[in-house]
C-alpha cells in the first residue's frame, strides 16, 4: 500500500484504546498468578493470511479507459447519475487550496457537491454563498443567495447542476436560482413552501428538483416556470441531504423519503411505474427512517436505488420490474462498471456487489471512529462517527473521502486500500475530478484541489 501521509483515522482510535486496555489488564497481573499450560496459537490473523483473503475474495472486473473529462456537471457527474471512468493519477498530490467562506458549525452543514464546466469550479459554503474558482484556485466571481430578510444561518442544504451556461443551485430555504455561470447574475429564482436538500438535474431544457415535503417538480431552464408537478404521500422523517432525481431521455426516477421511487415521464410527469425501498436493520433506531440515501442512477437498462436502513434495489428501467434487493444500503449513489456495483454501505463498509444479483463480491470495512476535538458534541462523546464520501472511479482506483480528514483509494478488484493522503480538514461531500484534477470540499470551508 502507498501510504503518503498519515491522519488521527479510527484505526489510530482503536489502536490507542487497545494499548490503554491491555496495559490495564497487565498493571492488574501479579508475579504469581498461575501459568497456563497448553500449546499457544496466535488469535490475530498474520500478513499471510490476510493476503490469502484477500487473494480468495478478488474477482476480475472489466474497468473502461480513464477518460480526461473536462466537466462534472452534477453532483452525481451527470443528469443520470451514471459517471464516467475519470482520469486521474495513481496518487494525486495537493495543488492548492481555496477559501469558499462558511464552513461547518453548530447549526450549519456543508453538504453540496461541488460541479465543474467551462474550466470554472463551482461550490457553496454552509451559509448559501456560492462561488466560482478557476483552476488554479482564484475566485472568479461570488453571490450570495440568502433571500431577503432571511438569516443565512437557516438555508443551508441543496446543491448544484450546470447547463447550457446557467448554474442551477437549490437551497434549503425552499428556491431554485438560476444564475449565469460565468458571471454569478441571478436570471431567475422560484420559491417554494419546502426546503430543498438535494441537488437539481438538468436535461433537456428543463431542470429537476425534489422537495423535502415529497413534491416533484420539473421546471422550464429558462424561465422557471413550472411544467408539471407530482406529489409524494410526504410527511415522513428524511435525511439532512436527501437524494436527487435521476432523468434520462425516458424516464424521470424520483426518490421520496417515504421510501418510494417512482418513474415518471420527463416530458409530462405522469406516472410510468412506482416501487419502494422497505425493510432494512429493524433493531437500529435509524430503522425506522425509510428514506433514499443511495440517489438513483440509471444505467444500462436499469436503475439502482439505497435507503440509509439497509436494503438496495435494482429495477427494469422501463417497467419498474424489481431485479433484486441488496441487504446493503448505501449513502451515496451505487458506481455500475464491468458487471459490479460499489457502494459505500450505511454500516461504513466499501462493498462490492455483483450487478446481475445483488450478491456481495467483497466488502471491506472503513474507519468508524475519530477523537472529537472540535466543537460537536462535549465531554460524554469523546468520538465521533467517520462520514465517508463516494465511491469516486478515477485513475483505475476507488476513492473515498472521509470526514476524518483522509482521502483513501482502494482496489476494485479485491477492495484493498492501496493509498491514503491526508486532507488539512474532513470532508464534507463526495469528490470530484475533472481535467485530471480531484476537487474536494472540506468542512472547514476550503476547496482542495489534488492532481
Amino acid at each position: 500500500m502507498i501510504r503518503v501521509s498519515r491522519g488521527f483515522g479510527a484505526g489510530r482510535v482503536r489502536r490507542a484504546a487497545l494499548t490503554v486496555l491491555v496495559a490495564g489488564l497487565l498493571a492488574g497481573c501479579a508475579d504469581d498468578d498461575p501459568i497456563i499450560q497448553g500449546e499457544r496459537e496466535p488469535v490475530r490473523p498474520n500478513e499471510a493470511a490476510i493476503e490469502a483473503d484477500l487473494a480468495a475474495r478478488a474477482r476480475p472486473i472489466s474497468l473502461p479507459a480513464p477518460v480526461a473529462n473536462q466537466d462534472w456537471t452534477h453532483a452525481n457527474g451527470s443528469a443520470d447519475g451514471r459517471r464516467v471512468h475519470a482520469a486521474l493519477a495513481p496518487v494525486p498530490q495537493m495543488r492548492w487550496t481555496a477559501d469558499i467562506g462558511q464552513g461547518d458549525d453548530k447549526r450549519n452543514r456543508i453538504t453540496t457537491t461541488p460541479v465543474v464546466a467551462g474550466g470554472l469550479i463551482f461550490v457553496m459554503d454552509s451559509h448559501v454563498r456560492v462561488s466560482a474558482h478557476n483552476t488554479s484556485g482564484a475566485r472568479v466571481w461570488t453571490a450570495g443567495l440568502v433571500p431577503e430578510g432571511q438569516d443565512p444561518e437557516n438555508g443551508f442544504g441543496g446543491g448544484m447542476a450546470v447547463a447550457g451556461g446557467s448554474l442551477f443551485v437549490t437551497t434549503g430555504f425552499g428556491e431554485v436560482i438560476s444564475v449565469g455561470a460565468a458571471t454569478g447574475q441571478v436570471r431567475w429564482r422560484r420559491q417554494f413552501d419546502a426546503p430543498i436538500r438535494s441537488a437539481p438535474s438538468v436535461r433537456d431544457g428543463r431542470v429537476y428538483v425534489v422537495l423535502r415535503n415529497d413534491t416533484a417538480l420539473a421546471l422550464d431552464a429558462g424561465s422557471g416556470e413550472t411544467v408539471w408537478e407530482k406529489e409524494g404521500y410526504g410527511g415522513s422523517a428524511g435525511l439532512l441531504g436527501g437524494a436527487s432525481i435521476a432523468v434520462d431521455g425516458s424516464v424521470a426516477v424520483v426518490p421520496f423519503s417515504t421510501g418510494e421511487v417512482l418513474g415518471l415521464s420527463p416530458r409530462t410527469g405522469l406516472q410510468q411505474w412506482g416501487t419502494a425501498i422497505t425493510g432494512g436493520r429493524g433493531t437500529l433506531a435509524r430503522g425506522q427512517i425509510n428514506d433514499i440515501s443511495g440517489d438513483p442512477v440509471i444505467s444500462g437498462g436499469f436503475v439502482t436505488a439505497s435507503s440509509q436502513n439497509g436494503r438496495t434495489i435494482r429495477v427494469n428501467k422501463s417497467t419498474g420490474e424489481r431485479i433484486w434487493t441488496a441487504v446493503e444500503g448505501a449513502y451515496g449513489p451505487a458506481w455500475p462498471v464491468g458487471g459490479s456495483l460499489f457502494i459505500v454501505s450505511d454500516r461504513a463498509e466499501l462493498v462490492r456487489l455483483n450487478a446481475a444479483d445483488g450478491s456481495v463480491i467483497w466488502s471491506q470495512t472503513l474507519p468508524q471512529l475519530f477523537p472529537n476535538t472540535g466543537w460537536f458534541g462535549n465531554e460524554k462523546t469523546p468520538y465521533l462517527a467517520i462520514p465517508h464520501y463516494g465511491p469516486v472511479l478515477a485513475g483505475g482506483r476507488l476513492w473515498i473521502a472521509g470526514g476524518d480528514a483522509m482521502l483513501r483509494a482502494f482496489d476494485p478488484v479485491d477492495g484493498r486500500q492501496v493509498a491514503e493522503i491526508a486532507l488539512p480538514d474532513g470532508a464534507a461531500a463526495s469528490p470530484v475530478v475533472a481535467g485530471g484534477v480531484m476537487y474536494v470540499v472540506g468542512t472547514e470551508g476550503q476547496l482542495h484541489a489534488l492532481r
